[in-house]
């Protein structure tokens, strides 16, 4: 039996990212409260290397079962496809997004396509403009402000832009940006819920 949910505060959505990991980065979840305009991070998780995706699964099913009614964004980049398919089939509504080094978003009813630059500009603006909260004594935190500052920026030799970690993961800067998109993306289309 599924536990109830709590009720949503009026303006206030809740949506959890999911980076997928199990070999060389660990799963990350971070999950955020956004009352317009703030995105504020309230939950930081890494899962331990090796974790198998059931596992994963369950946890986070125990975690959506306790918010209100959130948006789950889902890294399907690599394995995570088929991860996405037991998530659907525990009854669990993941919106899958698989991170590309293209130059255009789409969408073709099932997944989203999100160039990386794409995925990480509302994280970095958020972050700059003071919209971006991370509550106080999270456990994972300063691991959150490393991967933040050791993610940079650089021009390839074709003249697009990539992004990664200097030194460090970056599992939950993924998790992070998978929300900081969802929440640009429901915005300028005017709905809590976009596809």
């Amino acid at each position: 039996m599924t536990a109830r949910k709590p009720s949503r505060r009026v303006g206030t959505y809740y949506f959890l990212g999911l980076d997928l990991g199990k070999v060389q980065d660990p799963a990350a979840i971070a999950i955020a409260e956004v009352p317009k305009p703030d995105i504020h991070i309230r939950h930081l998780e890494r899962i331990p290397l090796g974790t198998p995706y059931p596992k994963v699964i369950e946890r986070v099913t125990a975690i959506v079962e306790k918010l209100p009614s959130p948006d789950l964004i889902v890294d399907a980049t690599g394995l995570g496809r088929p991860v996405i398919d037991q998530m659907r089939e525990t009854g669990l509504e993941p919106v899958p997004v698989t991170i590309t080094g293209g130059r255009f978003m789409s969408f073709d009813g099932n997944m989203w396509r999100v160039p990386k630059r794409a995925l990480l500009r509302p994280l970095v603006a958020a972050s700059e403009t003071g919209r971006l909260k991370v509550a106080k004594g999270l456990r994972e935190a300063e691991t959150f402000q490393r991967e933040l500052l050791a993610f940079q920026r650089r021009i390839t030799a074709r003249g697009y832009s990539a992004f990664g970690g200097v030194g460090a993961h970056d599992d939950l800067v993924i998790a992070a940006a998978l929300i900081c998109w969802r929440v640009e993306l429901s915005r300028r289309l005017g709905a809590s819920n976009a596809a």
